[in-house]
């Protein structure tokens, strides 16, 4: 797997979502089933959706990744949801965290974007 441009929002407060692009370059089907941060208490997938004309995010318990696919992570889409928050996340800091697959953890650092941000700040260009 290939994580590209992961991101969360700047905050003071208790949760925060993480977003980012994964790439299956593999030869086999990968499953994410969570996360994990030292930051936060817990983390999760979730998917958005209109429910009574209120947006809200429902757990999603796995996500299965076929190879030359690809996943988006973003705003009113999916992401992963991190609770319990135990340090605020500063705008331009970088965070580690694990994503949990059927092929084992993958550490990844992530970038805090301003509070107000949609997306990761280098999105747009090529790798």
């Amino acid at each position: 797997l290939h994580v590209v441009h992961p991101w969360v929002n700047a905050t003071e407060g208790r949760t925060a979502f993480l977003y980012m692009e994964v790439e299956n370059e593999g030869d086999s089907e990968v499953t994410l089933t969570g996360a994990e941060a030292h930051f936060a208490e817990s983390a999760e997938i979730v998917g958005f959706a209109m429910k009574d004309g209120e947006g809200t995010w429902q757990p999603i318990a796995a996500m299965p990744l076929k190879p030359g696919h690809h996943l988006e992570f973003e705003p009113n889409g999916l992401a992963i949801r991190l609770t319990g928050l135990t340090e605020h996340l500063e705008e331009g800091h970088h965070e580690d965290l694990h994503l949990e697959t059927s092929a084992g953890e993958i550490e990844i650092q992530v970038m805090v974007e301003p509070a107000n941000a949609t997306q990761h700040s280098h999105a747009g260009h090529k790798h």
